[in-house]
């Protein structure tokens, strides 16, 4: 389970003795007035702060199963943070994940490639900023009007054909 693929849209004080079936009753029948969401239903996660310590419960057909797993922090992340620490370099992105270039020359090669690696790379790319290409560095195409120049000044260079004359000659 992957916290990525989830987004907090409702959070509220816990009162003392709530229960996740309280909760489960309250945002299927009794919506708060500034809750702007769906019903709590099958896949959704509720996360708890109580006494300190967060739970996250995952909402399936039966009830709620606990699911420790959503609440750790990817040890990747852990790693990666410390070593770009250390080089004074943080930006807040794992590079562990394969980028989009190197996933199309995998699956050019014939390589299986995930799907969900694909995805991430394309909005890691659509995410980075990018640089600006300069006028420079283009070809500069000749424009049509230059084109056309060009040939009248050409065809002018060229001597003129004979005209032919209508005189009769003797």
């Amino acid at each position: 389970m992957d916290k990525a693929n989830y987004t907090e849209v409702y959070a509220a004080p816990l009162a003392a003795g709530t229960t996740l079936e309280d909760i489960y009753r309250t945002f299927n029948v009794d919506h708060p007035a500034d809750f702007k969401g769906h019903s709590l239903s099958v896949s959704d996660v509720v996360v708890l702060h109580q006494n300190g310590q967060n739970t996250a419960h995952y909402c399936d057909s039966v009830g709620f199963q606990q699911v420790p797993e959503f609440l750790r922090e990817n040890p990747l992340r852990t790693a990666e943070l410390s070593t770009e620490q250390n080089e004074n370099m943080i930006d807040g992105v794992l590079n562990n994940a394969p980028s989009l270039g190197e996933l199309e020359a995998k699956a050019k090669a014939g390589e299986q490639i995930s799907l969900t690696d694909l995805a991430a790379a394309v909005k890691a790319e659509e995410k980075a900023p990018k640089a600006k290409k300069s006028r420079a560095a283009k070809p500069k195409k000749p424009s049509i009007r230059a084109q056309l120049d060009a040939v009248k000044k050409e065809q002018s260079k060229q001597t003129p054909p004979r005209e032919k004359t209508k005189e009769l000659e003797v």
